[in-house]
């Protein structure tokens, strides 16, 4: 049989130039895998937002439906936009928390990031007017945000 040194011989010791080579593909390995990683937190994070954002346009229907501050003929204008707003706050927050687990890429996540934000300042611009009296300044800004997010997710679906 070989012994233990003739079995040595058969593995080469690398030059150094090979060795930092594999340095090299290990840290863009672990470089590749921190990138992933944090992808899916950003998913994870863009998914509960999303459910969170439709948690609370739930909540905000109660309060709309219940506000004695929306009684009477004179604010029925009011409950209607509030009710609209926080309908559109549970479809976007629903949309977000869908599409998050699609959101492979960073501009998709750009996206939803836009999304979110345009539905929080459209949606909550229009109940705080309806309940609250606040300027509803807000409400345009947010509507074209939500417009911006939903063509940038249409042109990454196109062209993907």
């Amino acid at each position: 049989g070989r012994s233990r040194t003739d079995r040595s011989v058969r593995f080469k010791q690398t030059p150094r130039s090979s060795r930092r080579l594999h340095l090299e593909d290990a840290m863009n390995h672990v470089t590749q895998l921190d990138a992933a990683r944090r992808a899916v937190n950003m998913q994870r994070v863009l998914g509960g937002s999303g459910a969170l954002l439709a948690l609370i346009s739930v909540a905000l229907s109660a309060v709309i439906a219940h506000s004695g501050r929306l009684d009477g003929v004179q604010h029925d204008v009011l409950r209607a936009s509030a009710t609209n707003a926080a309908l559109f706050m549970l479809l976007h927050g629903a949309a977000v928390t869908a599409l998050a687990m699609q959101a492979v890429i960073p501009n998709d996540r750009y996206a939803l990031i836009v999304m979110l934000v345009g539905t929080v300042l459209f949606s909550g611009s229009v109940i705080a007017g309806a309940l609250l009296g606040t300027p509803t300044g807000l409400a345009p800004l947010g509507g074209s945000l939500l417009m911006l997010a939903w063509l940038w997710v249409a042109i990454n679906r196109f062209w993907r």
